[in-house]
């Protein structure tokens, strides 16, 4: 499946409720059922882990077979799936705030440039690599286990582990990227940009945002995208999107006042855009999360 030109109706929309206050999920699938095939799309940033089995990753159209130790990630608002191979399967998934990509990870290397869409989703993991990998979905899983209380610090470190591993196994070509970013005049504007979508409360336009930059808008634009992996549009929406969902979530306030906080029109405007992204309306939104409240931290999953 082309995912340029996907039916939305065949992807689950998902919330994760990942914000810059608890930015990182884990979630532990484990599959007996081979038929338990699933597609879906969300905001949040997506590292993954074949812990068991073998499964197909579709991404871009395209698949790939992954064994045990192999990695995949997605970027924001990237359809992709997966097809169960062999059972019985497990896959462990961690869920990334985009917002707090840089207090989570360690400092020195352009993270973002991981998840857009000039990277591999699936990348080359080097088998010395693999049991590595596993140790550090097993040391969560042990921690589970054990009923420890998972400090996001600690968590922040598993998801380290597994990315310096995937750069260690693609380091020529994450170097490329790395001095591609360095070389890339207005790379700091752009940083301050994104800090500004994320400190804003309602709509920055692009108008805006290229205003900041004293860029052109079209030279904003090409710019952006290049440093990013997604469009300015895109991106600020789809920020947006996800900061009323936590409000829908986490507040009482009437989806009109959602709506005019998070730069709508109007609750008749953000009824539309919302639909568009979860397939539901707001207020189904939040009565349907009500009334099947999600754990926050680390949670576990059996699929049967």
């Amino acid at each position: 499946m082309n995912d340029n030109n996907f039916d939305s109706n065949e992807f689950s929309r998902k919330d994760f409720n990942v914000s810059p206050i608890d930015p990182i999920l884990v979630i532990d699938d484990y599959y007996v059922d081979k038929n338990n095939n699933f597609y879906d799309i969300h905001y949040d940033y997506e590292i993954g882990v074949v812990v068991k089995g073998v499964v197909t990753r579709t991404f871009r159209g395209k698949g790939k077979t992954l064994t045990p130790g192999d990695v995949w990630v997605t970027g924001i608002w990237e359809p992709h799936g997966f097809e169960l191979e062999e059972i019985p399967s497990e896959m462990m998934c961690f869920i990334l705030s985009p917002e707090s990509l840089s207090k989570i990870l360690p400092m020195g290397f352009n993270w973002i440039k991981i998840f857009s869409r000039e990277s591999d989703s699936t990348p080359l993991v080097k088998e010395k690599y693999k049991p590595l990998i596993l140790q550090a979905c097993n040391d969560v899983k042990e921690a589970v286990d054990l009923d420890f209380g998972i400090a996001l610090s600690w968590k922040a470190n598993i998801v380290a582990r597994i990315l310096l591993y995937v750069v260690e196994s693609n380091i020529e070509e994450y170097s490329k990227i790395q001095e591609q970013t360095e070389n890339i005049v207005g790379h700091d504007e752009i940083k301050n940009v994104v800090n500004l979508v994320f400190s804003t409360n309602g709509m920055v336009t692009v108008n805006e945002a290229a205003s900041q930059c004293m860029m052109s808008t079209s030279h904003f634009s090409r710019l952006f995208k290049k440093v990013t992996g997604v469009t300015f549009a895109k991106f600020a929406l789809g920020h947006r999107i996800k900061q009323s969902v936590i409000s829908l979530l986490d507040t009482s306030d009437p989806i009109k006042k959602i709506a005019i906080d998070w730069g709508f029109i109007d609750s008749s405007h953000y009824t539309k855009t919302f639909e568009k992204f979860f397939g539901i309306s707001p207020y189904a939104f939040r009565k349907q999360s009500k009334e099947n409240q999600k754990t926050r931290g680390i949670a576990t999953t059996n699929s049967t």
